[in-house]
Order: C-alpha cells, then structure tokens, then sequence
C-alpha cells in the first residue's frame, strides 16, 4: 500500500485488521470512539465528535450544522515536526475514525439503533446543505495524486472502521 488510501467505510472485526503502516504514518489522525457511549446525534455523537477532534467551541451540541461545518474544515489539526510535508504544510493526510462496539451506537430498550447509526454513516456517505444554504456533500475529503486534495487544503482522508 502506498502512503495515501482510499477513503471509505470499512466493516472489520479487530482493529489488528487496519493497515499498521497508516496507523503508524506521522500524518495520520487516529481516533477511536466506544460505539457504547453514543445513545443520541444531537448530543452524545456531537459531543463526542468535537471532543475527539479537537474543536475550539463547545458550541456544536445540538446544532447539526454548526457540526457539520466544523467538521468539513479540521484546519487547526497539524501534527508536530521539525520538517513540514510539503510548503511548509503540516496538517493531516489521513484521519482514521474507529468505531469500536459499533453495533451498539443508539440501542436501547426501544431502539436497534440502526436509525441513528444510519444518520451518522449518512453524514460521511450523503449530501447535505450547510448553514449558508450551500451543498457542501459528504464530510469525506477525496485526494487526487495528481492534483492534491480536491476539496480542502488540509485533509485529505478519512477511513472509517466500523467493529461490530
């Protein structure tokens, strides 16, 4: 494998099956949430969304948008080294997000949770508006070899793993 990936949606059963080489890569950011944490969108998924990435508000539960829009920029996350990528560069290549307990997001006594684990895949897979009435598509930001990251300046990657 060479040092960028595809991004998508993978569906594994340990995260031993997640390449080491990108886990490992300098510009990879690595984040691991406990699908037995999330019982709702608008506050546990949010809360812990911009508490894994590092948002500078608070301000993101209970307003999708707001989240939403955070989410499409990640711009203030750079990894520390003495020599940059690429014109002075230092942001993220890869984001990894793990899922771990997957099948456990949104179940409770009324609830399979498919409902809510749909919304949150549907945030990475669909389109949607944001608050400026603009169609800014999914959250996931595509690389190109030959002409660098098409969306953003900054990231590039995102490989969601889901564990059961």
């Amino acid at each position: 494998m060479g040092k960028y990936f595809k991004y998508g949606i993978h569906t594994i059963q340990s995260e031993n099956q997640i390449p080491k080489e990108l886990i490992e890569d300098k510009c990879t950011f690595y984040v691991k949430i406990n699908g037995k944490d999330i019982k709702d969108y608008e506050f546990d998924y949010m809360d812990i969304m911009q508490n894994a990435f590092l948002f500078h508000t608070k301000d993101c539960i209970g307003n999708p948008m707001a989240f939403k829009d955070w989410m499409t920029d990640l711009s203030w996350l750079v990894y520390d080294t003495e020599e940059p990528l690429e014109d002075d560069f230092y942001g993220y290549k890869n984001i990894l997000l793990v899922f771990e307990h997957w099948n456990d997001v949104g179940k409770g006594w009324f609830s399979s949770g498919q409902k809510l684990r749909d919304k949150i895949l549907g945030d990475f897979r669909g389109n949607y508006v944001n608050e400026y009435g603009m169609n800014v598509g999914s959250l996931f930001k595509e690389y190109d070899e030959d002409y660098g990251d098409l969306e953003n300046d900054g990231l590039d990657i995102f490989n969601i793993y889901l564990i059961p």
